[in-house]
């Protein structure tokens, strides 16, 4: 991602961080209201479809340049300080995923083994 690029995609997550902004408050407004719960819901499938954009901006940076998402420039002061402190581990990522894959064959591996053959 050449820096127009990177400088579009720091200019789209600060406008979406703002519309986030407003859209948790009137989430929060709505709740203390006691809204019924179609109204509510109307609030959270607007929330879910501002998260969805998100996705696809990400989506289009990754295509670009992935190390800009990762780098964390874009990020608030707090979010940087912790990667600096943590930095990234994609080896978390990993572990996590693979604690969870080893789960998964002793668990169908039951299922499809042959009980002994009844002795007549």
């Amino acid at each position: 991602m050449d820096l127009p690029e990177a400088a579009m995609f720091d200019v789209e997550y600060g406008r979406w961080q703002e519309e986030h902004y407003r859209l948790m408050y009137e989430l929060r407004a709505a709740l203390q209201q006691h809204l019924p719960e179609g109204e509510l819901q109307m609030y959270v499938e607007s929330c879910l479809a501002h998260h969805d954009e998100m996705v696809g901006i990400k989506e289009g940076a990754i295509k670009g340049d992935v190390f800009h998402l990762i780098s964390g420039v874009w990020r608030s002061p707090a979010e940087r300080c912790f990667l600096w402190l943590g930095g990234f581990r994609p080896s978390e990522v990993i572990k996590v995923r693979a604690s969870a894959t080893r789960v998964l064959p002793s668990l169908t591996s039951a299922a499809y083994i042959p009980s002994e053959p009844a002795t007549s």
